[in-house]
Formats: C-alpha cells, structure tokens, sequence
C-alpha cells in the first residue's frame, strides 16, 4: 500500500513539473520599482551634501516651469532627496515594464525621466535618464541604478570698478 502511495505522489509531482513546463508562458505588463543611488561631487571628487537630487517627468517639469512648485516642494515624495556627507541621494521611481513569465521572469523596463541636481553655489544638472545610464531600456533583473554627477562651482566675479 505504501508503495502505491509513494507511486502515485511520485507520478503527481511529474505530472506538476511536466505541466508547469508545457503551459504557455504568460505576457505580462505593469511597473517596475527601482530605486536610483545618485553620488554627488564637485569637479575634485569631493562629495556635496545638502544638493537636491530629484526625478521628474513631463507633468513635474510643467508644473516647475510654471511656477507652481519647486524642487523643494517635490522633498515630501519620493522623487527627490537631498544628498549626505557623503554626497549620496537614493530617489525612487516607477517605470514600464513588461515581458514574459514562464519557468523565469524575462522582459525589461524602459527608462523615462529626467535627473535633476541642483546645489546651492554650483551650476543645476539635468539630464534624461536614458542618456544618464546610457540605456533605453534596462533588464527586468537590474535592481539598483547607481551614477556618479560632478557639478561645477558657479564663478563669482569678485573684481570691482573702481574710478
């Protein structure tokens, strides 16, 4: 009786394994959550603290065009951060993604945004993301998206006319 038992669980649990194999594999579309590591540095490598560090996308940049928020007002999302000592700021940010679920998670997300920096005495940074990481899209496998933006300080002309 033992033996049939085994048989049977033994023949189930192939039956599982074989259809979970043949199945078609499943199209998927949605999100994906990645996190963005931006290290910010003046042009010596020395790390800024304090710079706004933020992402924003086509509704975000009218809006601060318009006059309607600022960067600071988008603190209060994920979307922007301001930097450490270290110069580090971690922002958050969702994007399309879709691929293929089977066996495996396959597919990609696409990379849509713009980076901005800014930092009190130093020239603002803005970039898409696209040329930032040098990727349209990235594999839906990349979990952390780390760069490196050097700022350059803002000459003061401290030269006066005298007569």
């Amino acid at each position: 009786m033992r033996r049939w038992i085994i048989r049977i669980v033994v023949v189930l649990a192939a039956l599982a394994a074989l259809y979970s194999i043949l199945t078609p594999t499943v199209i998927w579309d949605g999100t994906a959550h990645r996190e963005i590591v931006i290290t910010v540095l003046d042009d010596n490598g020395k790390p800024i603290s304090g710079a706004i560090v933020a992402t924003i996308d086509d509704y975000y940049r009218a809006l601060i065009d318009s006059g309607d928020i600022s960067l600071k007002d988008l603190l209060a999302t994920k979307l922007a951060r301001i930097s450490d000592v270290d110069g580090k700021a971690i922002v958050s940010r969702s994007f399309p993604a879709g691929g293929s679920r089977g066996l495996r998670q396959t597919g990609s997300f696409r990379l849509q945004g713009v980076m901005v920096v800014q930092a009190q005495g130093y020239r603002p940074f803005e970039s898409s993301l696209r040329n930032l990481l040098g990727e349209m899209r990235m594999p839906i496998k990349t979990d952390k998206l780390q760069r490196k933006i050097f700022l350059t300080r803002v000459q003061t002309d401290n030269t006066t006319d005298k007569p």
